[in-house]
């Protein structure tokens, strides 16, 4: 569920202090985006696991996915231009769509979705002009469901090095989407589960580089299968917390074309 930093190779038997915070720092990201400290312990031993490895330990880890096709969840969300009291509503499926909801009572805050096709983005009642940067940030959001890569993007994986995120050690996964469109994604070497995504935005009307985090924190079993109730998304100028309070596996799918039913 449902994203390159530019930085030099470590090799993996050099001890590594590395931080997602001295990465976000590279990025010209503020110290607090993500709270990770160094601490005096030992790299892990042996070779980097495989993608296709890190992965099937995620699966395995988050549950049995068979006969889910569709997921939808509800919850609370906080954060730059969102009403107090907003909730949420995020639709994801098999086909790759995607629609996204913000809701102050029953009125629509915001909206985007991707059909798998197209792209919209829908701000106070106002539809957006779509820009190519924004179609990939929407799109990013649709391409994985509960947390599994199509075969073709698993495929070209590829698993870089160790990262010290938030005092655990956790592998560092390169995740290509398309050729010059890709992703870092973190996964927790104790549990299995993803912990983070980074995604270079490139660079902002200022000329710095920025770059986009999801953090997924608390992971719980919603009929036999886990999915991450905290998911915080960062870049460096706003942040957002969600809160999961509802899961409905094979939710029928709402409309994607922007007529978002109040």
């Amino acid at each position: 569920m449902p994203w390159s930093i530019r930085n030099a190779r470590v090799r993996v038997r050099v001890r590594v202090r590395r931080t997602i915070q001295l990465h976000l720092i590279s990025l010209c990201l503020p110290l607090g985006v993500v709270v990770a400290q160094e601490r005096q312990v030992h790299e892990p031993t042996g070779p980097l696991p495989s993608a296709a490895h890190v992965f099937a330990a995620h699966a395995a880890a988050v549950g049995p996915l068979e006969g889910r096709t569709s997921l939808l969840l509800r919850g609370t969300i906080t954060g730059a231009g969102v009403p107090d009291g907003s909730r949420f509503e995020r639709y994801l499926d098999r086909a790759g769509r995607y629609l996204h909801v913000i809701r102050s009572g029953t009125t629509i805050v915001s909206a985007e979705g991707w059909s798998g096709d197209t792209a919209f983005r829908i701000v106070n009642g106002q539809r957006l002009r779509m820009t190519p940067g924004t179609v990939a940030a929407i799109r990013e959001h649709a391409i994985a469901f509960a947390g599994v890569h199509p075969s073709v993007i698993a495929a070209g994986a590829t698993t870089i090095e160790w990262s010290d995120f938030n005092d655990r050690w956790h592998a560092k996964v390169l995740v290509t989407l398309r050729p010059g469109d890709a992703r870092h994604e973190l996964y927790d070497l104790e549990t299995g589960l993803l912990a983070a995504s980074i995604r270079d935005r490139g660079t902002d009307a200022d000329g710095r580089k920025y770059a986009r985090m999801f953090v997924w924190k608390t992971y719980r079993a919603f009929d036999g299968a886990k999915i991450p109730t905290v998911i915080t998304e960062l870049d460096g100028k706003s942040e957002w917390r969600m809160r999961v309070d509802s899961v409905q596996w094979n939710a029928p799918a709402p409309a994607l074309d922007g007529r978002v039913q109040p």
